[in-house]
């Protein structure tokens, strides 16, 4: 049957085609399949937080079946896309602490779409733009001088914020008022000196007393070079004289740099204050120096109970109370440690560098006799010398330099407690000199290791304030609320809040 067909066809073709000349050319399907194309624009911008970024769109005039995928890019890993073309991040971007090779919130990916056996591709650009997540900078105050610390005081609106040459003010960080409480006497602000640090008394209700660390002019002969360091106990209502007041303790200051100036109390009121080597690496190793160290005192109730005043007792747990060193040196190895926070069982604390890193560290209450290396380290990478004794590393350091996790004059900073979600948990602090302001979160800083870096959430677009520009921190604080309080190079306060408060 099928012969007979076959036999039909050809027949039928012989009766109409006579001699050929008169009939019409056969038209062929082509022979090669045409590419697909993708229609998509080469950028996108979305805002960090989000995981979809766009649909890729594309046709094929063969119409044939599309699929999508990511053929390459420097940022190819942090992107995935469906079947039907839709890109997103892995990871929802943060715009603080980006991921992308450049680390500047430009993502670069390449997208392919094939039918099978030809394909088109496109070199895609993703910028991620910033989101304020819930933080809100309100200016409180300018017009201050080089302003040096900020103390929260206790059940009140107010903290005290000082100033290098001895002013101390009381600021509402309700309103933004302030006053003068006091002006300190016989500060020396020659080189790096002044007034450094404050604190107040655990009994500060009851007994309206603070604690400053202030460089003095020198005692000795013949213009002796440097300052000495006075830790003063400050009753309010005490009248100033002359010399200062109510100095408890001297240590004698050798330079005019790198005098430290933290000063802080911790359990069982025992005062923390933090002194710096006046230039002298040397002295930070020395246990009999007060130069380069942590010192741990505690004041004493009675000082005139026995023949001589005795100001401040030695607190159980300093390492050298019995002896082979300064019965109030409890921690070594120290550059120009200041900007302390007392946090859980311990204190977080920024030590400035000399020329390879800055560094924050974590001092436990505990645990007496740490050496924190300088000068064999600086930061976690070897300096001068060698020491055949444990050392303890940085909790976190950066590299010194201009870049977005650089700088070379570290501020010790906070963990925020206050309202602020996005905030909460996390250390914030600072560089004077490069003007970046960083987050950690807590938990990532470890004892005994050293977080790097590039973990630093960049905060200088979220800190942006309502008035004017914060041009480098130069103290960070809370009031009782536990909101950040921070002071800037050119004498403006800020708070910050969570947004429409």
């Amino acid at each position: 049957m099928r012969h007979f067909v076959i036999a039909g066809i050809f027949l039928s073709l012989a009766a109409c085609g006579g001699g050929g000349d008169s009939s019409s050319p056969v038209v062929l399907p082509p022979s090669g399949n045409s590419p697909p194309q993708i229609t998509t624009a080469p950028s996108a911008t979305v805002t960090e937080n989000e995981f979809n970024v766009l649909t890729v769109r594309a046709t094929d005039a063969d119409g044939g079946v599309l699929s999508f995928s990511i053929s390459g890019g420097d940022d190819a890993d942090d992107f995935s896309i469906a079947g039907n073309g839709a890109l997103r991040f892995v990871l929802t971007p943060n715009f603080e602490l980006p991921t992308d090779a450049d680390q500047d919130n430009v993502y670069q990916v390449t997208v392919q779409v094939s039918d099978g056996s030809a394909s088109d591709t496109l070199d895609l650009t993703v910028t991620v733009n910033n989101d304020r997540e819930g933080i809100s900078v309100r200016r409180l105050t300018t017009g201050l001088n080089d302003v040096t610390a900020i103390a929260k005081i206790p059940n009140q609106t107010k903290v005290f914020v000082t100033e290098r040459g001895g002013n101390i003010y009381e600021l509402d960080t309700i309103d933004g008022t302030r006053s003068l409480d006091r002006t300190l006497r016989n500060v020396n602000t020659t080189g790096e000196g002044g007034l450094l640090g404050l604190t107040v008394d655990p009994g500060f209700t009851a007994n309206d007393t603070y604690w400053a660390f202030v460089t003095a002019q020198r005692s000795g002969p013949f213009g002796t070079a440097g300052s000495d360091i006075t830790i003063r106990q400050i009753r309010r209502q005490t009248l100033e004289l002359p010399q200062g007041t109510g100095t408890q303790l001297t240590i004698p200051h050798d330079s005019d740099v790198n005098y430290g100036g933290w000063i802080e109390f911790g359990i069982g009121n025992v005062l923390y204050v933090s002194v710096g080597d006046a230039g002298n690496p040397n002295a930070a190793q020395d246990p009999n120096s007060q130069l380069g160290k942590i010192l741990r005192l505690l004041p004493n109730p009675d000082p005139f109970a026995g023949a001589t005043p005795i100001r401040f007792l030695t607190p159980p747990g300093n390492p050298f109370a019995t002896g082979g060193g300064d019965r109030f040196v409890y921690a070594l190895g120290l550059q120009d440690p200041k900007n302390g926070f007392r946090f859980g069982d311990g204190f977080y604390f920024a030590d400035k560098g000399d020329s390879l890193a800055e560094e924050i560290n974590y001092l436990l209450e505990d645990s007496g006799g740490e050496n924190f290396g300088w000068p064999f380290f600086e930061g976690s990478s070897p300096f001068m010398g060698s020491s055949a004794g444990p050392l303890i590393l940085p909790a976190t350091e950066y590299a010194r330099g201009n870049g977005d996790r650089e700088g070379s004059s570290v501020i010790g900073g906070v963990i925020h407690l206050g309202s602020v979600v996005n905030l909460q948990g996390k250390y914030i602090f600072a560089d004077r000199d490069s003007g970046n302001i960083w987050a950690v979160r807590n938990t990532d800083l470890e004892p005994g290791e050293t977080l790097s870096s590039s973990s630093y959430e960049l905060l200088n677009a979220d800190f942006a304030p309502d008035a004017g520009s914060i041009d480098g921190i130069v103290a960070i604080g809370t009031d009782q609320e536990n909101n950040l309080i921070l002071a800037d190079s050119d004498g403006e306060i800020f708070v910050v809040e969570p947004s429409g408060t």
